[in-house]
């Protein structure tokens, strides 16, 4: 974990998305409830997605044990591909660019992530699903413990990081 202040004095700042950056992380889906046919569909297309990104850059493809166990030969084709790791996390939904922390960046190049609260687009009143414990906690149990980037804790603060955009330069 990074301290607020620490952060702070290093000048982070999130990066546009377009920038060369270290790898792509993506999850894999498994919801019966979210995905149609046990998500064989899904997943079929999210394999598609790792095989074109792959060919550019390192991409991680976190693996919850239920789709190790719904779908063990597209979890083994996904660890064939090439430029690929395969990583364990538990986690509610594969919707990465809003479970996963932001990234960003110091000013002397260092990585740090910004570990925003997250609640299934709306929390027990309206939100699409009513367990997100393990989509909230991925900062801590795969950015932090198994990728090793610090993580600077803001649970407070629910944000999706896929509902925010920058141009790099700080706006």
């Amino acid at each position: 974990m990074i301290e607020r202040k620490t952060y702070n004095a290093g000048g982070y700042t999130m990066p546009f998305e377009g920038e060369k950056h270290a790898a792509t992380l993506i999850e894999l889906p498994y919801r019966n409830d979210v995905w149609r046919e046990k998500a064989a569909p899904a997943l079929a297309e999210f394999i598609g997605v790792i095989r074109a990104i792959a060919k550019f850059e390192k991409v991680i493809v976190a693996c919850d044990d239920r789709v190790r166990k719904q779908s063990p030969d597209q979890v083994e084709q996904v660890a064939k591909i090439a430029g690929v790791t395969v990583v364990s996390a538990r986690y509610d939904d594969s919707w990465a660019r809003d479970n996963i922390p932001v990234f960003t960046r110091s000013a002397d190049g260092k990585v740090a992530a910004v570990d925003f609260g997250f609640n299934a687009w709306g929390g027990t009143f309206d939100g699409l699903y009513s367990s997100w414990q393990d989509d909230d906690s991925l900062g801590r149990t795969l950015v932090e413990a198994q990728l090793g980037y610090p993580r600077l804790d803001c649970k407070d603060f629910i944000l999706e990081g896929g509902s925010i955009h920058t141009d790099g330069a700080g706006t």
